[in-house]
């Protein structure tokens, strides 16, 4: 009921008041022409968000003076579906200052394909000119073995065994040898980003610079529960029923020590999807006591926002995602995150800016999710100037800087 919500937001505001509302996100507000479904969200159906938003703002205009309202979005067009032309900018555009833009005037990161690709395919025989196959990996990997990837979800698969009367066991991850080479060159071009790292125009890194992010989007969560298990390590019982340890295969991504088979107190990689927030055990006693302090500052601000007492049922799900949404922020509780596997969790709304990686291994079918996946990795660490000097060597002294065209 959009009554209760005006009566919780805006209890204070007398009838007739004037309103100025600024809309963030607003791809979210517009009066769908289609009474059927958008389809490039697989989330949810867009049109019925869009209605409920725009319905919204029309009974606020029945009880205040609305005066303006500014919508701010990074995709303000219509979707597949909404009964409008598919990607044509909403008509109350006034500027739209596009990614190119973006790029060309240095407000964000510029993006790169992979650069060391070997992998090469003339799939059809038709083709003359090999292609790289990790263009298009979850194309390739489908097209190789239409079963190299679990389609069910781990919900189903979980509803499926208990209707069975079967208990799921963790196994070894089951990752095609593509993805695995994949991961591979990804991970190559990280740690040498990592170790070499800030040498473009970037600063130099410091004890307080927070590690850069590796992030993969898969397409369903048994997908991301095996590309997690790969890179991060697991555990299982074995047929003593002893618990056996096995460290991740990449070792700036481990979550185990690869001597002590320990778990580390501050795992780098973290798995969030739908089913680690309803089932998810990253959140265990030994992580509160390791973050007790940035716990207590969360549940703090927690608090202030929503009242006291009100931090006292804080769930193990809230803190997973406060450890997601401050990733590369010191002293927070995702500052040590090096990776980040998910599925949908971070298409809008994550303004994480250390990730300097993505790799994707799902279906990338519309325009909307592709920029939402790609402006992951767009934020940039800072905005300060770098250039070069007269003997071309790249500038440190960010108050008084000589910046050329081209480096002599």
């Amino acid at each position: 009921d959009f009554s209760q919500v005006i009566k919780r937001a805006l209890s204070k505001f007398k009838s007739g008041t004037r309103l100025l509302i600024m809309n963030d996100e607003a791809h979210h507000c517009y009066l769908p022409k289609s009474k059927g479904k958008t389809s490039d969200n697989e989330e949810a159906d867009e049109n019925q968000r869009a209605a409920v938003w725009f319905t919204g703002l029309k009974e606020l205009a029945t009880r205040f003076k609305l005066q303006n309202v500014y919508d701010l979005s990074a995709t303000p067009y219509y979707l597949t579906g909404s009964g409008y032309i598919p990607y044509s900018l909403f008509p109350w555009v006034v500027s739209d200052f596009g990614l190119i833009e973006a790029i060309e005037s240095g407000l964000v990161k510029i993006p790169f394909i992979p650069d060391n690709d070997n992998t090469q395919s003339l799939s059809d025989g038709k083709e003359k000119i090999p292609m790289p196959v990790l263009r298009n990996l979850y194309e390739n990997v489908v097209k190789n073995d239409p079963k190299a990837l679990p389609r069910k979800g781990q919900r189903k698969q979980k509803s499926e065994a208990n209707a069975e009367g079967k208990i799921i066991k963790e196994l070894p991850p089951r990752l095609p040898s593509l993805v695995k080479t994949a991961l591979d060159q990804f991970y190559g071009h990280y740690v040498g980003y990592d170790s070499g790292v800030r040498r473009n125009q970037e600063e130099k890194k410091s004890l307080f610079t927070s590690p850069p992010v590796f992030i993969v989007v898969c397409n369903n969560t048994s997908v991301s529960k095996e590309v997690y298990k790969y890179i991060a390590g697991y555990e299982f019982f074995d047929e003593n029923d002893e618990l056996v340890t096995v460290s991740g295969a990449k070792d700036l991504f481990s979550n185990y020590n690869p001597d002590t088979k320990k778990p580390l107190k501050k795992p780098p990689t973290l798995l969030i999807d739908s089913d680690a927030l309803d089932n998810g055990d990253q959140i265990n006693d030994d992580f509160k006591r390791i973050f007790a302090t940035e716990i207590g500052e969360f549940k703090n601000d927690y608090s202030r926002l929503h009242g006291q007492g009100s931090a006292e049922n804080i769930t193990d799900a809230e803190i997973l995602r406060e450890v997601v949404n401050t990733v590369g922020k010191q002293n927070k509780l995702g500052s040590h995150i090096r990776c980040v596997v998910s599925v949908s969790m971070l298409t809008e709304g994550w303004d994480a800016n250390t990730v300097t990686h993505i790799m994707g291994l799902r279906a990338f079918g519309s325009q909307l999710l592709c920029e939402q996946v790609a402006g992951r990795a767009l934020r940039r660490m800072n905005y300060f100037l770098q250039g070069y000097d007269k003997d071309g060597n790249p500038t440190e002294d960010k108050r008084k800087i000589v910046i050329h065209k081209f480096p002599p």
